[in-house]
């Protein structure tokens, strides 16, 4: 994902629909966000610079 995909995360957001046929409704990283937040956790996806690699890391460390 570059970085302004993953500044742009929302509902119904798929990326790059027109190179791959994707199923869904684009809510999946949408609900990921949410339901991290609910349990007090984080989402975070980075991107390398150099590399076409995405890492993404859901935070759920207790308070």
């Amino acid at each position: 994902m570059t970085l302004e995909q993953i500044a742009s995360i929302g509902a119904c957001r798929q990326f790059e629909r027109e190179f791959y046929a994707q199923q869904g409704l684009g809510l999946g990283l949408v609900i990921v966000q949410k339901l991290a937040e609910l349990h007090y956790g984080q989402l975070t996806i980075n991107t390398a610079k150099t590399a076409p690699t995405t890492t993404v890391f859901v935070d759920l460390t207790a308070i």
